[in-house]
């Protein structure tokens, strides 16, 4: 009986650590833009974004 209990705990601490990391990855990623994090990694001048060169053909 003993051992039934020990694995229901490391279920329930297991399942509220992923829990945890949900919440946080998803509060993270809502509160940061990804230009943000794109111009911190690889400076202001490497962004691009769409351009209308396509439509201009």
């Amino acid at each position: 009986m003993k051992k039934r209990k020990d694995r229901l705990r490391i279920d329930i601490i297991l399942i509220v650590s992923v829990m945890i990391l949900l919440v946080t990855f998803f509060a993270y990623m809502l509160d940061t833009p990804l230009e943000e994090v794109l111009e911190e990694e690889r400076g202001s001048g490497v962004i691009i974004t769409h351009t209308e060169s396509a439509d201009e053909k």
